[in-house]
């Protein structure tokens, strides 16, 4: 599968507007065929199934909203802005794209479908980035410990 390839996104976002609106239980591939304006048998070209769909979604969006929010914090002069900037961008992903959003929200629904290591990497990666943030608000005198 080419995660570089136009009807791969095409199909992922696509999806997940039907996921959004329908609920992943309800939704059909069907569904996301017509949304993404492909035939049904093009769907399994890229994907195994529903759920590999969805997996594949939270994957390639926390890779990307991590990515922003690694750049954003980078670019901040001390802890406060950096904490600041994260926060603003975590919000600002949720408002610019609602469907994804409404995925999101479903935490529970979504775990179901991820491995637990890749659980745990997203989970890290985040918090990794949060206790950074912190060490050097502390070390700054700006964040008590």
């Amino acid at each position: 599968m080419d995660q570089t390839s136009v009807k791969y996104n095409q199909i992922l976002n696509a999806a997940i507007k039907v996921f959004a609106e329908q609920g992943f239980h309800q939704a059909t591939i069907s569904q996301v065929a017509r949304e993404a304006g492909v035939a049904d048998g093009t769907i399994y070209l890229y994907f195994k199934n529903k759920a590999d769909i969805l997996s594949n979604f939270f994957s390639y969006k926390t890779r990307l909203v991590f990515d922003r929010f690694r750049h954003a914090v980078d670019q901040a002069e001390n802890a406060e802005a950096k904490l600041k900037s994260l926060i603003a961008l975590h919000l600002g992903e949720f408002q610019r794209d609602r469907n994804m959003a409404v995925v999101f929200q479903r935490e529970t629904l979504l775990a179901r479908y991820m491995d637990e290591e890749s659980i745990r990497e997203i989970t890290r990666t985040y918090m990794d980035l949060l206790e950074e943030i912190l060490r050097q608000g502390q070390a700054e005198g700006s964040i008590r410990q």
